[in-house]
């Protein structure tokens, strides 16, 4: 019995079912092209016939048989994917009282695996229709050399009719197949999962080594057990400029299967490198009315609580920072696709135990310090409606200020909804930006204690000129597969 999970508002419902039926994957599956296109005989003679027949104008007829395997055969590799599970069925009947035993079974020779017969069912067949069907999941080592099904027993001599013949995909295990956030060492891909999986193995090379096992490719991840579902992992150590194809194999104790193969590239050389424009820091801007970002605080009434503010003591690195990208002008006949905003946390602590979030906010201005103090606010969830949520990250850490090893938390938000509409915006419509820059708002702290000047909870950014970029994605032609790093 296999089952279904259906999400609805935090609620999990299971569905069970015995099988889902889809589309008849078989070219002429009962004959009614007059001929046996598609079909090929194993042994004896065959002709179409208009009687017996169990459905339709016509059926296949089998006679002069000199061996209990003569039987209508088909191809099943051009119609079936490795690691899929079908449902594969035939009708038959004899030209004789009987019952003579016969078997639906596959056949399937591949150099890895040598020659494997699987049978899927067993009939009494009769001058009266039966159907043979049964389940198959598809799989073979190496190179293939041949792949189908047929029936097989009845005795020499007996004439044997099939008709209505389906191959049926039951169970796909994999669907969805994506590369996405590539950079020039790095790539992150997903899959949907069909179902439950014991085990998971994403692997990657510079070219496909399919079919064979994990064991075949130079570089592996393990996902472990992964429930049905997105699928989601980072390669990385990769090298630019480079062709990489990837796979995701799955199993359980019922099938195993892998992904289609996916082929990308890692981005070219930086195209024209823009020095960083950080142009806003955490600390009080100019433009404020008070020691706050928060409207209407003031030194002797700051009005900072509820994660709704900052001091003017701070340093660059804590509270609110904001930091402007200049926009390229993108080559000539392309146009903005979208956008990944790349920083590094450095630091971080969690002094009153609340758990709050780096929260990212993209902002809709060309300059920030001339636009008042609504694009400062401080809190964690921002109903400005002059800007954009683009992200967030929670770290668990400690009272005491962790600071990470170089590298350890890297973050990469590839930008979407209205994020990504708002930039996409600054461009409008074609390769020129229609403002210089881009203008980007982190949250580092959750809440500030101004009297004690204690912060509750904050995150520490490596604002280094080389730490913190926006990767422009555009269009192609021309120039194919690139993309602009402004750092």
């Amino acid at each position: 019995m296999k089952t279904a999970r259906l999400y609805i508002n935090g609620m999990v419902i299971t569905l069970a079912f015995a099988s889902i039926a889809n589309a008849n994957l078989l070219t002429n599956p009962g004959f009614e092209s007059g001929s046996l296109a598609g079909w090929i005989g194993s042994g004896g003679n065959y002709s179409t016939v208009t009687s017996p027949v169990h459905s339709g104008s016509y059926a296949c007829h089998n006679f002069n048989r000199t061996a209990t395997w003569n039987s209508i055969r088909r191809n099943i590799d051009p119609i079936m994917t490795v690691g899929s599970t079908y449902r594969i069925s035939i009708w038959a009947c004899v030209n004789s009282d009987g019952p003579y035993k016969a078997n639906l079974q596959t056949k399937v020779t591949a150099s890895g695996s040598g020659t494997i017969y699987k049978q899927l069912d067993t009939k009494n067949l009769t001058t009266e229709w039966s159907q043979l069907v049964g389940e198959y999941t598809y799989t073979y080592d190496g190179s293939l050399a041949e792949a189908v099904f047929y029936v097989v027993n009845p005795p020499v001599g007996v004439d044997v009719y099939y008709d209505d013949a389906s191959i049926v995909l039951l169970y796909p295990l994999w669907s969805g197949e994506t590369t996405h956030s590539i950079t020039l060492t790095s790539a992150w891909v997903s899959a949907k999962a069909e179902t439950d999986l014991t085990e998971a193995v994403l692997v990657w090379d510079t070219q496909d080594r399919h079919p064979g096992t994990t064991n075949d490719w130079p570089n592996t991840l393990n996902l472990g057990a992964q429930s049905a579902g997105q699928i989601a992992a980072q390669m990385t150590g990769l090298s630019k400029n480079t062709e990489y194809t990837w796979r995701i194999y799955g199993a359980n104790s019922v099938t195993n299967g892998w992904t289609a193969a996916k082929t990308f590239t890692c981005f070219p050389s930086v195209v024209g490198p823009l020095e960083s424009k950080d142009s806003i820091v955490g600390e009080r801007q100019s433009n404020a009315p008070a020691a706050g970002y928060y409207p209407g605080a003031t030194l002797s009434s700051p009005n900072l609580s509820g994660a709704q503010g900052s001091s003017y003591k701070d340093e660059r690195e804590n509270r609110v920072v904001v930091l402007g990208f200049k926009l390229p002008t993108l080559p000539g006949g392309t146009t903005f696709t979208n956008a990944t905003l790349n920083f590094e946390i450095v630091k971080a602590r969690d002094h009153a135990g609340i758990d709050p979030s780096l929260n990212v906010y993209l902002l809709d201005t060309e300059n920030p310090d001339s636009t008042g103090t609504k694009f400062f606010y401080h809190g964690s969830s921002d109903s400005n409606s002059a800007v954009a949520f683009v992200g967030e990250t929670y770290i668990s850490v400690g009272t005491a200020i962790e600071t990470f090893a170089a590298d350890q938390y890297d973050q990469a938000y590839t930008l979407t909804g209205a994020a990504r509409t708002l930039l996409e915006s600054f461009y409008g419509g074609d390769n020129i930006p229609n403002q210089s820059e881009a203008f980007f708002r982190f949250n580092l702290d959750k809440e500030w204690n101004y009297e004690s000047g204690t912060p509750y909870q904050q995150y520490w950014l490596n604002l280094a000129d080389d730490e913190s970029s926006l990767i422009i994605y555009h269009t192609e032609p021309p120039p194919k597969d690139t993309i602009l790093i402004i750092r």
